[in-house]
C-alpha cells in the first residue's frame, strides 16, 4: 500500500514478483470523503508481464458511483461457498 504521510490515505497499491520486481501498481485517482471515510472511487491499474521476454501491459480503469458506508444489507444477498 501506498499511504500518504500528511493524510493517512491509502493513495495506491503495489504488487511485487518473488524477485522484488513490480508487476502491478495501482493508483487511487480520486478519494471521496463519505460520512468521514476517505473511499477511492476512481482507480487506475497498471499490470505489467514479462513471461514473453517482452514486456506486455494492461491497464485498467475503475469508477465507482452511488457508494455508501455502513447500508443495512440483507445476508441474503452474499453467496458463502
Amino acid at each position: 500500500m501506498i499511504i500518504e504521510k500528511n493524510t493517512g490515505k491509502m493513495t495506491g497499491s503495489r504488487v511485487t514478483d518473488e524477485k522484488g520486481d513490480v508487476v502491478m501498481e495501482g493508483e487511487h485517482e480520486r478519494i471521496d470523503v463519505i460520512e468521514g471515510v476517505y473511499v477511492p472511487v476512481e482507480m487506475k491499474s497498471v499490470a505489467r508481464s514479462n513471461a514473453t521476454g517482452k514486456e506486455l501491459r494492461m491497464t485498467t480503469k475503475i469508477k465507482y458511483k452511488n457508494v455508501k458506508i455502513n447500508e443495512n444489507i440483507s445476508d441474503k444477498v452474499f453467496k458463502i461457498n
